[in-house]
């Protein structure tokens, strides 16, 4: 897998799991913590920790 999308499975996971993640931010009302489990995480600090390291942003920039 990694020499083929040049990432590792868990990566991609996780890359999945943010552009849901920013595209339910940027469409819905959903508060953080909601967004977090639709997407696969227990609570929101994962997520607005990878979306700060993969976007550069956090999920209020996201919204507006």
């Amino acid at each position: 897998m990694t020499r083929t999308l040049g990432c590792a499975p868990i990566r991609l996971v996780q890359d999945l799991r943010v552009e849901q993640a920013e595209h339910l931010l940027r469409t819905t009302s959903l508060p953080l913590a909601t967004v977090a489990r639709r997407v696969g995480y227990e609570g929101p600090g994962p997520l607005r920790a990878l979306l700060r390291d993969r976007r550069g942003l956090g999920a209020r920039h996201l919204r507006a």
